[in-house]
């Protein structure tokens, strides 16, 4: 099985090098190949720098330039959508707040059938974020038919390929993906206590309304209103992390 990791970098700065280090030795230790697909959501800082620096490293890695700021799940669909060629795609964060270990049984869950798998932390980082995570739980009551969800996941790419943003171009990945009825399960991990949220709570208020008028039955009463394109550059990668 080969592996797509796709990681939207935000003020990543000092943290998203650690993480695709983690996933080079994760995949020579178990021998599987594994690409990283980095997207540059337009940080401010020195992300792209970093990013840049990476992609030069490491055959492994495609870079992925956001003209402007669109948003983590955005930003997800686009590294997604330049994922292809593997097997089976992951979502991670940037700042090494997702075990690598965990990769093995979310893997093992799909070759055993599963389209979707979740590690779903049973403790949150900072008060945004476990606030944040308990509102998305209360809104994905009515959507996710009992399945908990998180940012890490693992997906086949044919469950990845069907993705689709609505006609306005919002997307929420959990949100599109669960709405196409996939074989989805859940595994559960002590969290370690991760940087300080990127969200604001005005941002995560708005998401979550996106959520609410997008893949609820309040979708009836939303005013079309189509969100600006989002335009990016990729710098290619020409291989794996590791490849035997």
């Amino acid at each position: 099985m080969t592996l797509c990791a796709v990681i939207p970098v935000f003020r990543g700065a000092a943290t998203v090098a650690g993480v695709v280090e983690e996933l080079r030795r994760f995949s020579e230790e178990h021998e599987i190949p594994c690409r990283a697909v980095l997207v540059e959501d337009a940080s401010g800082d020195r992300s792209r720098e970093v990013v840049l620096d990476l992609a030069a490293r490491f055959a492994g890695v495609t870079a992925i330039l956001m003209d402007r700021n669109v948003g983590q799940q955005r930003a997800l669909y686009v590294g997604i959508r330049e994922a292809g060629g593997c097997d089976a795609v992951l979502t991670m964060d940037d700042d090494g707040a997702h075990p690598v270990e965990l990769l093995l049984p979310m893997l093992e869950r799909l070759r055993a059938g599963a389209e979707l798998c979740y590690a779903v932390p049973v403790r949150r980082g900072s008060a945004l974020r476990r606030a944040g995570g308990w509102l998305r739980d209360q809104l994905f009551r009515t959507i996710s038919r009992g399945v908990r969800v998180s940012s890490y996941r693992a997906m086949t790419a044919e469950l990845a390929r069907k993705l689709r943003p609505e006609p306005d171009g919002f997307i929420y990945l959990s949100a599109a993906a669960l709405r196409l009825r996939p074989r989805a399960e859940c595994i559960f991990y002590e969290a370690p206590q991760s940087r300080s949220s990127t969200y604001t709570a005005g941002r995560l208020v708005r998401l979550y309304a996106g959520l609410l008028t997008h893949y609820t039955p309040l979708r009836r009463i939303r005013p079309m209103r189509k969100l600006p394109d989002a335009s990016f550059r990729v710098v290619p990668g020409r291989g794996f992390l590791w490849q035997p």
